[in-house]
């Protein structure tokens, strides 16, 4: 830790004590997350450090006297999908290609979902800079346009924050969580309930959304579908089923990588247009995009990481 991150974190550790904590703990770990955490600082400034804080001070609400503990999930996570990414780039194919094969590997298996998959990808949210700008974009392009009393439906839950934000952040707005792992709905059900969301306004279902979303055709108002494109053999057979389970006008929010491995990506994205190519192959008209290249915000170490970041706000026709 340098002498100028040192002053940066002793002079944020009365605003935000769970964040300075955090990071010096991930810096006497190692090196890893260090570039990450320092762009963060220098470019989202007070954005940066109050997400953070939330996060954290939800994931101290979910572990408890485990919290020092489990933050390391971050660094495993990290690290794991480095050490992917960086065989990807090598070989040029992602290692995997079977859904059957990843679900017994990681979904169903409680030694990954719960021993640091969930916990370092919700933390990633906080310390991954890609994370913060989807989360971004995700709040001001997608929740911003979802009418008050909304019902909707989201795809693949996971660690159940961006479930949780449409709850909040939508008034009278109602939810389903849907997720082929039990670990994930175990999961996503905690989040939303420590982030202090009334039970009798979601529920949470696990299920296969490529077999059954579960909701009736045509009456949500909208759908988060966020980086599980990458997760399923037919993509484009996903994105017709939540165009079809969408009323006349509704929304639906998607979010996948290109050209980024990871232990359970199957589906393999060549480049940003071929994301657009799904969702509007899909018969959902693109309202917003954007797009992100890894090497944008330039940490050290990450240069060569062809990775992007894909978001499209898609909406189907009113007639």
């Amino acid at each position: 830790m340098t002498t100028n991150l040192s002053e940066v974190l002793a002079s944020q550790r009365g605003t935000y004590p769970r964040t300075t904590g955090a990071i010096e703990q991930f810096l006497t770990s190692g090196d890893l997350l260090a570039p990450s955490i320092r762009y963060l600082i220098a470019n989202d400034g007070d954005e940066f450090w109050t997400n953070a804080e939330e996060v954290l001070s939800v994931f101290a609400m979910l572990t408890g006297t485990d919290y020092e503990r489990r933050l390391e999930a971050l660094h495993r996570y990290t690290y794991m999908y480095l050490q992917t990414q960086v065989v990807y780039t090598r070989s040029g194919r992602y290692a995997s290609s079977s859904f059957d094969d990843v679900r017994a590997k990681v979904y169903e298996n409680a030694e990954v979902m719960n021993g640091y998959y969930l916990d370092g990808l919700y933390l990633s949210q906080a310390f991954w800079p890609g994370h913060l700008r989807v989360n971004r974009f995700f709040r001001n392009e997608f929740v911003k346009r979802v009418p008050a009393g909304a019902r909707f439906l989201e795809v693949g839950v996971g660690h159940g924050w961006f479930f949780s934000e449409m709850l909040l952040r939508v008034s009278n707005s109602r939810g389903t969580a849907l997720d082929i792992s039990p670990f994930s709905i175990n999961y996503a059900e905690a989040v939303t309930r420590v982030r202090g969301v009334d039970p009798a306004r979601y529920t949470m279902r696990q299920g296969d959304a490529l077999r059954d979303l579960g909701v009736p055709r045509g009456t949500l108002d909208a759908s988060i579908c966020g980086e599980v494109l990458e997760h399923v053999e037919q993509p484009r057979q996903l994105v017709e089923r939540i165009r079809d389970s969408l009323r006349p006008g509704g929304l639906a929010y998607f979010s996948a990588p290109a050209k980024s491995d990871a232990v359970d990506h199957i589906y393999e994205f060549s480049d940003a247009d071929k994301v657009f190519e799904v969702v509007a192959q899909g018969g959902l008209i693109p309202v917003a995009t954007q797009t992100l290249r890894l090497h944008d915000w330039n940490t050290t170490g990450r240069n060569w990481d062809p990775t992007v970041l894909v978001m499209v706000v898609g909406q189907k026709s009113a007639s």
